[in-house]
């Protein structure tokens, strides 16, 4: 937006012109940016992806191999199955974070319910922690509130958050997700907590970092690095901020606020 010249007259096509060709310049700039930054994590994310499609290509070259024995050849094929799953859940990710960082993603921002999204989100992830011996619990006060967001996109953040809870926890661990109301600030705060392995203190600036993954016991990192990225993102889109807390061998909190839906 231009505006006239101090002294008020109206601009000559001098200036018009060469408000024009500043603007046209300016416009490439901003575009060869965008353009940049999607080629910066294009070139990031195909250098992530080497590793699975690596192991794909060398086990199924092992495979035409006809002396491979049936039982050493259905572990390749098992090996080539979990690579092909993580290299899927690796593009969409990827998909996923290039839509929120060009603006393509829109949010639908309304009131509901977040204890029935909680409820929703505990009952999808009880078989995995069933499976590990693990106990969810849904910590909810009384009445039950709404907030102002998009619930499919908080959805994704929860999913995510206590999908990791269950995947990173101890045998016989527990995991709460929870709902503090802040009522004097109109605001809700969102806990996802578990006593799992915790993050050493070193990793904690980097969590949320594009790609960086936090090693397990044995030294290797598990994940696709744009998880806890993109629930960042979702979260600010919500005029939040996602904060976590851990101490090793007892476990993690990660927490952010959501606006109270009036009335509540």
């Amino acid at each position: 937006e231009a505006i006239n010249p101090a002294d008020g007259r109206p601009f000559s096509d001098e200036d018009v012109e060469l408000l024009t060709t500043l603007s046209a310049q300016a416009a490439i700039a901003i575009e060869n940016a965008r353009l940049f930054h999607q080629s910066d994590l294009v070139s990031e994310m195909v250098h992530e992806l080497r590793t699975p499609l690596t192991s794909i290509v060398a086990y199924s070259e092992l495979l035409l191999r006809q002396e491979v024995p049936p039982d050493m050849a259905r572990e390749f094929v098992e090996t080539i199955f979990q690579e092909a799953q993580h290299l899927a859940s690796m593009t969409n990710a990827f998909l996923e974070l290039s839509r929120l960082q060009s603006g393509r993603t829109r949010f639908q921002m309304a009131p509901f319910a977040i204890a029935e999204l909680i409820n929703e989100v505990i009952n999808l992830l009880r078989p995995q922690a069933e499976e590990r011996s693990l106990t969810l619990h849904a910590t909810l006060p009384d009445p039950l509130p709404r907030v102002i967001g998009d619930r499919e996109r908080l959805r994704q953040v929860l999913v995510n958050l206590a999908s990791n809870a269950v995947k990173y926890n101890k045998p016989n661990g527990e995991v709460w997700l929870e709902l503090e109301p802040l009522p004097e600030i109109s605001l809700l705060r969102v806990k996802v907590r578990d006593t799992g392995r915790g993050i050493p203190e070193k990793e904690l600036p980097h969590i949320f970092e594009k790609f960086y993954r936090v090693a397990d016991n044995e030294g290797y990192a598990q994940g696709t690095g744009l998880g806890l990225n993109i629930v960042k993102q979702l979260v600010e889109a919500h005029g939040s901020q996602i904060q976590v807390t851990s101490q090793v061998d007892v476990g993690t909190t990660f927490s952010f606020t959501l606006k109270a839906a009036p009335g509540d």
